[in-house]
């Protein structure tokens, strides 16, 4: 993991956490086949972390992903036990802020790599989430989490990276 964010806030997933991904858990993405990737980046100092960023994001703007409709403050991530902020990239794309908020495994990951890309959240439809769990990719109970409830895949590092799938929203009916 990287010791800096500025300069490195990518619309698409970053290319060293897709790789780590795949490395740890080989063909998760394809299977999960998302429609929408979420990176995260863990700080010790969410603060200090999103000045770095600067003219990069908007910090606090609006959010809908998942099921949540977020601002400023979004829940917390109880599975990796973090503090959560949401960043819209100003070129476009969006990015999760995550920051210790117990001894969990966030913040193993942290002592372990320091500060850097630590997870990503992929917004899957609501279906294909029983379809994962019938072809045996096993995950933990809903949380709450910063774009909704959400799942970690489990078979991965205990120290990352983590892959949280948070269910996509279906759009409302249209009206007659």
């Amino acid at each position: 993991m990287s010791s800096s964010l500025a300069g490195r806030a990518n619309p698409s997933l970053p290319s060293g956490l897709a790789a780590a991904i795949a490395r740890a858990q080989p063909g998760l993405l394809e299977r999960v086949a998302p429609s929408l990737a979420v990176p995260a980046w863990a700080t010790v100092d969410l603060d200090r972390a999103t000045v770095e960023l600067g003219d990069t994001v908007e910090v606090g703007a609006t959010v809908e992903l998942g099921a949540a409709v977020a601002s400023e403050a979004p829940p917390a991530d109880e599975i990796l036990g973090a503090r959560a902020r949401l960043a819209e990239l100003r070129g476009g794309g969006r990015l999760v802020l995550l920051e210790p908020s117990t001894e969990g495994r966030l913040a193993g990951a942290l002592a372990r790599h320091g500060e850097g890309w630590v997870a990503v959240y992929l917004i899957v439809p609501a279906g294909r989430l029983a379809g994962l769990r019938r072809s045996g990719t096993a995950v933990t109970a809903r949380a709450p989490g910063p774009l909704g409830p959400e799942r970690l895949v489990l078979g991965g590092p205990r120290d990352g990276p983590f892959v949280l799938l948070v269910s996509e929203v279906a759009p409302p009916a249209a009206g007659p």
